[in-house]
């Protein structure tokens, strides 16, 4: 059987190149202008595989030049904090890219006033995880909502959780003068922001391993940490009858802890290892037994400091000198 003619393969050639040409500028396209815009956090969408860091291998693919990488963290970042701030908690259905360039979001100053901490929280927190190898997705393929507990609530959260270790220990380093009290809720100030980082940390590995029974001891640390500071606020708003400015810092620590320990629970049956009756009832034991042990630890902080415990938990400027 005859071959094709000249003409015919000449064509087919070209067009053959054409569409090579076509399909490595679509590729160049997605890796320097579409990734570190996608929308990284949308709960209307796919989970996204287009991390600006994320390599073939899962593991992020650092650019070359300590420059490049910085300009790609603080471009994923600003992706990360329109996404958030946009879709997840204002429009809901709609990508952020189109919304952010409506009069009503670029000169609103409340929207830049909220951009900027929780852009300054994703930035750093995602610095904070690199040093144990967690920048990078969960797992393959990653989940919407772990992909919004990776970055609203792990990485921002721990961006603010290492910065005020950071504070603190410049303080205890500098701080020559101040009393013994003073000295001691500043130690144990950064004691807890550490601990508190330290166990987002293993609730990544935790999730990342697929270990059921760690992630549901961590969402039971959250609910006990969360009930022994409530049982507090209530004390002070109905024993000690505190005023209304010392409370309202405090509710907000409180909701912001309880709110956490919500979106945590929800990750649960993702790694729902526990076939039997028993294993089930093991997981819900440790649960409980973690929440009780961190409430206990709450209380004796609280028994032993009394209302200065708060300066432990909650960023003050009153603290005893």
């Amino acid at each position: 059987m005859a071959g094709p003619s000249g003409p015919q393969t000449g064509s087919a050639l070209a067009g053959a190149n054409a569409e090579g040409t076509q399909r490595r500028t679509l590729e160049s396209l997605t890796l320097h202008v579409a990734v570190p815009t996608t929308v990284l956090l949308s709960p209307c969408m796919a989970p996204s595989e287009l991390d600006p860091l994320r390599g073939g291998s899962g593991r992020p693919a650092a650019p070359a030049g300590w420059l490049a990488r910085a300009r790609a963290d603080v471009a994923w970042a600003d992706a990360a904090t329109h996404s958030l701030l946009l879709e997840d908690v204002v429009l809901g259905r709609c990508t952020w890219q189109t919304t952010v360039r409506r009069w009503w979001i670029r000169y609103n100053p409340a929207y830049w006033v909220c951009y900027a901490p929780t852009g300054y929280g994703i930035l750093v927190g995602r610095w904070a995880h690199r040093l144990v190898a967690q920048d990078g997705p969960v797992r393959s393929p990653e989940s919407a909502l772990e992909l919004h507990v990776r970055v609203a609530w792990i990485y921002c959260a721990d961006g603010f959780l290492c910065s005020a270790a950071a504070l603190g220990l410049v303080q205890l380093a500098w701080g020559a003068r101040t009393s013994r009290m003073h000295t001691a809720l500043t130690a144990l100030g950064v004691a807890v922001d550490l601990a508190y980082a330290g166990g987002n940390a293993l609730f990544f590995e935790a999730m990342r391993r697929r270990r059921g029974l760690l992630v549901k001891v961590f969402v039971g640390l959250n609910y006990g940490f969360g009930a022994g500071l409530a049982m507090q606020l209530g004390l002070c708003a109905v024993v000690q009858r505190r005023p209304l400015g010392d409370m309202l810092l405090r509710l907000l620590v409180v909701l912001f802890v309880g709110w956490g320990a919500g979106v945590f629970t929800a990750v649960w049956p993702l790694y729902d290892d526990a076939s039997s009756w028993t294993s089930k009832c093991g997981a819900w034991t440790a649960a409980f037994v973690a929440a009780a042990a961190t409430w206990g630890l709450v209380t004796a902080l609280f028994a032993m400091f009394g209302d200065h415990a708060w300066d432990i938990f909650v960023p003050s400027f009153g603290r005893p000198a």
